[in-house]
């Protein structure tokens, strides 16, 4: 499958943070899934609906809402292959985090 619009959609990418893993699957160009695979979250598992602003060709504001109230910022540069990241969690902690995208080849 091919999306027009977001060159992520229908793939799967692990953002690499430091103390902090999640594999993030766009579903469609609005659905994303996501697993934590490493840190203090470890095995939470959920789906989400995301906005996304293009900023320049490869780099995307991605933001969703989690199904526990917790809110995610990226700023996705998928060319360079970094993330930089705001969470706030359904405890009201902010977290900032920049990493590495890495796309999953299936």
């Amino acid at each position: 499958m091919h999306s027009n619009i977001y060159p992520f959609v229908y793939k799967a990418y692990v953002f690499d943070y430091d103390g902090f893993v999640a594999r993030v699957t766009f579903i469609s160009e609005t659905e994303i899934n996501f697993e934590v695979l490493f840190g203090p979250a470890k095995g939470s598992v959920g789906n989400a609906t995301y906005s996304t602003q293009q900023v320049s060709e490869m780099q995307y504001l991605i933001t969703w809402q989690e199904e526990d109230g917790g809110t995610v910022v990226h700023l996705d540069d998928f060319v360079k292959g970094q993330s930089y990241s705001h969470y706030t969690n359904a405890r009201h902690e902010f977290f900032v985090m920049n990493g590495s995208i890495c796309e999953v080849i299936a």
